[in-house]
């Protein structure tokens, strides 16, 4: 049930940061998107003051009756996603439990568990667009990232997803980059896309 994954998520990822601080450095080791993440931010570990804001969050909805979804919306915001040790914060400031906290973040796919890039692009690989050719689009997108499916950017700047259909089948086949859709496009049209994001930081 979802008590005991939330449970079982936060033992796993502790102890995966530890034994990985403990037996690797970062400079002789290749280390996934996703742990690199976790050694620059440590958002919940030990910044401080990114603690403090989301106490600061969670008082500021303490007149509300149920003001889970407007914080959560807030950190996801403000920070791009919810990691589970901010969950255990919330946890501890409004009286919901980590289960039901983690409930809602793992239902919403605005929410995320993991850290996203500035400009999160989705490539639609509906019907319409699949046959039209997103796929290829998608590899390509990857190959000038460097990145696959579901990662991010070094810098932090791009994220790369799958997406199902976007409801624009008539640009197939279509990229979405922070809700601006880019359609009828082909490969040669996306190092253009990248560039024009990457210009505006």
């Amino acid at each position: 049930n979802i008590a005991n994954k939330a449970r079982c998520a936060i033992i796993i990822h502790r102890f995966v940061v530890v034994m990985h601080t403990f037996f690797f450095d970062v400079h002789d080791f290749h280390v996934s998107n996703y742990e690199l993440l976790n050694r620059r931010l440590h958002m919940a570990h030990i910044n401080e003051k990114a603690v403090a804001r989301i106490r600061e969050i969670c008082a500021s909805y303490a007149s509300e009756n149920t003001p889970l979804m407007m914080i959560l919306s807030d950190i996801q915001n403000e920070f791009g996603y919810i990691p589970l040790e901010v969950q255990e914060i919330v946890s501890e400031e409004i009286g919901v439990s980590v289960a039901d906290i983690y409930g809602v973040v793992t239902f919403y796919s605005f929410f995320s568990l993991e850290p996203k890039g500035k400009y999160i692009i989705g490539v639609c690989l509906g019907t319409a667009c699949y046959v039209k050719g997103s796929g290829i689009l998608m590899d390509k997108l990857e190959t000038l990232l460097g990145i696959k499916n579901g990662g991010i950017t070094e810098d932090l700047k791009f994220s790369l997803e799958a997406t199902r259909c976007i409801g624009c089948c008539g640009l197939a086949p279509a990229v979405v980059v922070n809700g601006e859709v880019h359609g009828k496009l082909e490969t040669k049209n996306v190092a253009a896309i990248i560039e024009k994001y990457r210009k505006l930081g």
